[in-house]
């Protein structure tokens, strides 16, 4: 039987506009819920997928997919010091779908946001290698740095993103992204340890984080962003 899983990963983007101290509140959280540092995702690289899964006290993890005929048993991933499971196979140019075995349980993969149903009520997570002699990432993500939190917007049409969240009291304009050549916004944001919430406003529109899986209830019947510095 064929079982599926899913990635994420995952960002959304601020634009500096002047937004009334009314509006500010409307988007913030008292308290964070749980976060997590986006530096643990499956991605696309050079050498292939390199699928990434987060578990300490995880026995066994492996990877069955569209790739290897679902076999549950094949593809192992090694763990390292942090206890982040890994493990690169090489992948022709397609899109792929896969789960990770954790245990002896299927499970869709919880940092990648891209999924398709499996066809028996649950869901397969979706890798997509765009050329697989070019490294290339699955997902443009906001992820931990050594300084802090790296944000990143992808939206090459936007005029003006910044960041807003707990660690600036909800300014729009204290903290704005800066757009490369690739036309990816990014700002890097000195941060210590700890949750922090969090949303993109984007020529003015606030949004939440599409690359990021973690967030929390804004208290407004809509969700923050929410990600951790370790």
């Amino acid at each position: 039987m064929k079982r599926r899983f899913t990635v994420a990963m995952v960002c959304a983007l601020t634009a500096a506009v002047a937004v009334s101290s009314a509006g500010a509140k409307l988007r913030k959280i008292a308290s964070a819920e749980s976060g997590k540092a986006a530096d643990c995702v499956t991605r696309v690289t050079g050498a292939g997928g390199e699928f990434a899964y987060e578990n300490p006290s995880a026995k066994s993890v492996f990877v069955a997919g569209s790739f290897n005929e679902w076999n549950s048993s094949r593809d192992a991933l090694s763990k390292d010091k942090k206890g982040v499971w890994r493990a690169t196979l090489p992948l022709k140019t397609g899109t792929h779908q896969y789960k990770f075995v954790v245990d002896g349980n299927w499970m869709i993969d919880p940092s990648n946001p891209q999924t398709s149903d499996d066809g028996y009520g649950g869901k397969n997570s979706l890798l997509e290698v765009v050329a697989a002699a070019q490294p290339h990432k699955l997902f443009v993500a906001t992820r931990q740095i050594k300084t802090g939190i790296e944000f990143v917007y992808a939206g090459s049409a936007a005029k003006n993103v910044a960041v807003a969240g707990s660690f600036n009291n909800w300014s729009v304009s204290s903290h704005r992204l800066e757009k490369d050549k690739s036309g990816l916004w990014k700002a890097a944001v000195p941060l210590g340890k700890g949750k922090y919430q969090y949303k993109f406003v984007v020529d003015g529109e606030w949004k939440e984080d599409s690359s990021n899986p973690q967030n929390s209830e804004d208290g407004h019947g809509g969700k923050n962003s929410v990600i951790e510095v370790r």
